[in-house]
Order: C-alpha cells, then sequence, then structure tokens
C-alpha cells in the first residue's frame, strides 16, 4: 500500500505537521507515503525539504514523475485546482479529498470539488468540519472524521531542569506563549493585548510568539508597533522552529505556570493544540470553529470570546493564579488523557486503515 499527500503550500504550519504524522503513523503500519508541497511560504518550508519523503516546492516534470509512482491513495488536501490535472494525467489511483480549512471563504471556495465522480471519500479532522460540509454543500461522499495525529513520544513534557540551560532569563517568570503564522486570521494582535493587560496586573510574565512571518513584513511591524518600549523586553519573537525543539517551548510555559494562547478568527481542530497538550501546556482559546471539539471549558482548557479582551484576561489568569493549581492540574491531566486515547499514532492510524479498506471494498 502507497499513499501520496498533495497539498498547495509547504510551511510549518498545522496542516504540513498533520501530514508529517500521518506519514509517521502509517509507517508503523508498514504503509509507505509520500508528500507533495507546492508553494514555499516563510522560512519553514526549507526546513521541510530535509525529510526525504516531502518533494517541496517541485517542478512540473517532478510533479508527473511522482505522481507516475502508482500509489495506490492519492489524498488531496484542500486543494481543489489540483483536480484539473486528474483530467489530464492519466490516474488509478483512490483519491481522498482531504479538509482542515475553517473560515467561511474557503470552505465555500474548497468545498465545491466535493461531488467529483474522481473522489472516493472525504476526510477531515474534526466534527466541525463534517457538520460544515452537511451545511454548505451536497453530496453523496462519504465523510470521515480522522482525528490529526500527534507524536506523543516526540511531544512530551521536558522537566525544567533540562530547560535551564538554554532559557535562563525566563525560568524565573510564568511564560505564555502563542504559536501560528504570523498574519490576520491568527490575530496575534489580540494576544499582545492580552499581554499588555497581564503586565499591567502582574510583571512576572513573559510573553513568546512563535511562527513565520510569511513574507508580510508590514503585518509584523504593525504587530511589533503595538507594543509599548517601555514593555518590549516582555516580548519576543521566535521563527522557524524545526518541530522536534518545539516540545522544550511548550514544556517551559507549562513547568513555569504558563500556557499556550490560541487568539485566532477560526480554526478547525489545530495541531498546536494537540502538541501542547501533549507536552502538558494547558490551553486558553477564542471559542471559534471546531476548538470545541477539543477544549471542553474549565474541563479540558479554557475558552473565552473572539476579542473579549476582559474574558481572555481572565481565563488566561484564572488558569495561571497560584491559588488554583488544583483545577489547573486537573485541566492539564483531562486535556491529556483525551489527546492520548483520541489522537496517538496508535489509535489514528488504526482509524485510517479502517477508512482506506472501506474505500477498497
Amino acid at each position: 500500500m502507497k499513499i501520496l499527500y498533495i497539498y498547495p503550500f509547504c510551511g510549518l504550519g498545522g496542516v504540513e505537521t498533520s501530514i508529517i504524522n500521518k506519514m509517521q503513523s502509517m509507517n508503523k503500519l508498514g504503509i509507505y507515503s509520500e508528500a507533495l508541497l507546492l508553494n514555499f511560504y516563510g522560512e519553514g518550508g526549507t526546513i521541510l525539504t530535509k525529510n526525504s519523503h516531502i518533494n517541496a516546492s517541485p517542478s512540473i516534470d517532478d510533479l508527473i514523475n511522482v505522481i507516475n509512482k502508482n500509489f495506490d491513495v492519492i489524498s488531496i488536501i484542500d486543494f481543489p485546482q489540483f483536480f484539473r490535472a486528474l483530467n489530464i494525467l492519466q490516474i488509478n489511483s483512490k483519491i481522498i479529498y482531504e479538509t482542515h480549512c475553517s473560515d467561511l471563504p474557503s470552505m465555500r471556495r474548497n468545498y465545491k470539488i466535493m461531488n467529483s465522480e474522481k473522489i472516493s471519500a472525504i476526510i477531515v479532522p474534526s466534527d466541525f468540519n463534517k457538520n460544515m460540509i452537511k451545511k454548505l454543500v451536497r453530496t453523496d461522499k462519504k465523510v470521515f472524521v480522522l482525528p490529526n495525529p500527534i507524536n506523543m513520544a516526540l511531544f512530551r513534557n521536558i522537566p525544567l531542569s533540562k530547560l535551564l540551560e538554554k532559557n535562563k532569563e525566563f525560568i524565573d517568570k510564568k511564560n505564555i506563549i502563542w504559536v501560528g503564522r504570523l498574519q490576520g486570521s491568527k490575530n496575534p494582535v489580540e494576544f499582545i493585548r492580552l499581554g499588555l493587560r497581564l503586565l499591567k496586573k502582574d510583571m512576572n510574565f513573559h510573553f513568546t510568539l512563535v511562527g513565520d512571518i510569511c513574507g508580510d513584513y508590514q503585518f509584523f511591524n504593525f504587530i511589533k508597533s503595538n507594543i509599548p518600549p517601555n514593555y518590549k523586553p516582555k516580548f519576543s519573537f521566535i521563527h522557524s522552529v524545526p518541530n522536534e525543539e518545539m516540545p522544550e517551548i511548550y514544556s517551559l510555559a507549562a513547568n513555569t505556570g504558563g500556557c499556550l494562547v490560541s487568539t485566532s478568527n477560526n480554526e478547525s481542530l489545530p495541531m498546536i493544540f494537540l502538541e501542547a497538550i501533549s507536552c502538558r501546556c494547558p490551553i486558553v482559546s477564542t471559542n471559534v470553529g471546531g476548538i470545541g471539539d477539543i477544549i471542553i471549558n474549565n474541563s479540558t482548557g479554557k475558552i473565552y470570546p473572539l476579542n473579549n479582551i476582559n474574558e481572555g484576561f481572565n481565563a488566561i489568569y484564572d488558569l495561571v493564579d497560584e491559588k488554583n493549581k488544583v483545577k489547573r492540574n486537573k485541566i492539564i491531566n483531562n486535556a491529556y488523557s483525551l489527546v492520548k486515547s483520541r489522537h496517538s499514532f496508535e489509535k489514528v492510524s488504526e482509524n485510517y486503515k479502517h477508512i482506506i479498506n472501506m474505500i477498497f471494498n
């Protein structure tokens, strides 16, 4: 069995990470896979070229050569335009259409292809995505919810003692982190505003934004302009972090009493949530899209209304307040149990293999 994944972007985003994780989890079942990632964005795409199973920004000839390797299954991810190529190329593979998009214009655009006779099945990462397909498009295709897999052997909590040397200046502060592309839909400015509000309450915080600029330096400068000069030392920006180094960032936040904050305008089921939870880092998030599939307020994390700085501040402070350690630990343990039971390589690969068997029978 051989699987090919095709996605129109190549960076360090959640979809690319989910592809890599699927490839690794299926490899454990003896199923070979490759990926075609077509367009670089940010600096992270270069990192992905080190993976021998990833063909990053291939030429037309390279793309055709890969497709002609006779894959049993081709999974096309949020790339309806690629179906034009399928009309030209002679492909006998089973076609899966996978969609992770979460904003309404993208969903309407990417869902249009779902009645293509070439599609054998549709895969989505969350119930939210499945429900949106039912709402926005009529299709007789079977829609499967396949949760994103997480490598829990890689993403695990790293003790503070092992983080000390690289993070001496941050060890004695509560570290609050934000992870994502530095673009408008991820709403990083709201994180800055939440940080400033928290610093007015308590100066013993440090805020780190982890993510690629994606070429929009004007927007990046706008983000930084929201930080008053006297508060700039309290904020850090880190770009293009390899996947294997992310557990250190999540663990630093977890073990200093901090958390991960997501301020996105829309999400399906973010890979960063699975990564953080696997490292026992608690989460505060805007209540958008498919967030509710994994974050249950005060049970597996904290949620607040989008753009409500007051509620966001209260959610974060309640989670990091020393007086609430028992509540915090309960949230961490509940979230970890959920991810382990639903998103581990073993569980996802079992479900994925079941889906593939169904489309061949």
